[in-house]
């Protein structure tokens, strides 16, 4: 079977499957090198993860950096509340309303979690249309098992208990955020296509990696040497620079991720004090602008009698761009934010 999904604005995911192995291809976003393709191959009866670099014709086994990421990921995380409503039980209600979608004529459901809303799908009910329920039991296998390899023991406290009470397949579904935003996620295509085994295996001629391989090192002269500690330190000799391993990427990834929701958040948590109807995606766009300006009073070395006052008008105007509100209602917001920011590091130095 060959499944293509598309979520909001990603890049599509192709999920070709036969038995127990699936091969995930996921292609570079819009204007990204063509080494930032990504291919996996995962055994759902093994441990088997493997990351495949057909370009450079070389591969990664993901065992051996998942204890590592697992760990740091622990770390992120420790002391921290999850989104309970994940682990709540799923429930599906009819809205009377058909639809084609991609070809299928699909039934609108409610999803309810936590006595809420939480997305709007169109199932295409099980039958010979798209095949039984058991036809895809491999896909939420697959899920399980990626949430179990990154988050561990967490795991289910990310997954829906009712999700298994669908009445078909989702091809077309709309996330609801609690601030109402919405993802569309959908699935394009639906082939069932003999597929050739050799896809899900490693080539006998490919190269075993000791580390994930960057963008920049998958060219198409050849593929990196396995052992690339000695010859990245032979590239950089006598030129100081900063080397950064493949799992630190991840775990840097991450980080700038968790930094920037937090970021977010308060601005967030500031404006539905100042404001009637604020939106997170607002947050979002004025923490992108603050950061930006920041990087460039860091990339410069201004003193602080510049950088200062430069700081605070980006902020000022971030605030005023992202939400478009009044000077006044804007200084209210950027005050408000200051007072938040001040509190935060407050609390964080007495617990520190």
């Amino acid at each position: 079977m060959t499944l293509v999904i598309r979520k909001g604005t990603l890049p599509t995911i192709t999920f070709h499957q036969d038995g127990s192995r699936v091969r995930i291809e996921i292609p570079p976003s819009p204007g990204e090198p063509d080494g930032d393709r990504m291919t996996g191959i995962v055994d759902l009866k093994t441990s088997e993860t493997i990351l495949v670099y057909d370009d450079v014709k070389a591969f990664f086994d993901m065992r051996k950096a998942l204890p590592q990421v697992r760990a740091e990921l622990e770390r992120e995380s420790r002391g921290k509340a999850l989104d309970r409503r994940r682990s709540a039980r799923a429930s599906y209600r009819t809205m009377a309303q058909a639809k084609t979608v991609n070809g299928y004529t699909c039934e609108m459901y409610q999803r309810i979690v936590a006595r809420r809303i939480d997305a709007e799908i169109c199932f295409v009910l099980w039958g010979d249309a798209i095949g039984q329920k058991e036809d895809f039991e491999w896909f939420d296998t697959l899920q399980e098992r990626m949430l179990s390899d990154f988050a561990g023991k967490r795991a289910p406290a990310f997954m829906f208990s009712g999700r298994y009470e669908a009445p078909g397949l989702p091809i077309w579904t709309s996330s609801i955020d609690r601030d109402g935003t919405r993802e569309v996620t959908e699935i394009l295509s639906l082939r069932r296509d003999p597929l050739p085994p050799s896809m899900f295996h490693v080539p006998a001629d490919y190269v075993q990696m000791e580390r994930p391989v960057t963008a920049s090192e998958r060219t198409t002269s050849g593929p990196p040497p396995a052992d690339f500690s000695k010859t990245a330190g032979a590239r950089s000799e006598g030129r100081p620079g900063l080397k950064i391993s493949g799992l630190a990427a991840i775990v840097l990834v991450f980080a700038l991720g968790f930094g920037f929701l937090i970021h977010s958040g308060l601005l967030h948590l500031a404006a539905s004090i100042v404001l009637d109807h604020p939106r997170f995606m607002q947050a979002m766009i004025a923490t992108v602008i603050l950061w930006v300006v920041g990087g460039f009073v860091s990339l410069f070395g201004l003193p602080w009698i510049l950088g200062l006052p430069a700081s605070a008008f980006a902020t000022f105007a971030g605030l005023k761009i992202s939400y478009g509100t009044s000077v006044p209602r804007t200084l209210a917001l950027w005050f408000v934010s200051l007072l938040i920011a001040l509190m935060m590091a407050f609390v964080g130095r007495i617990f520190t």
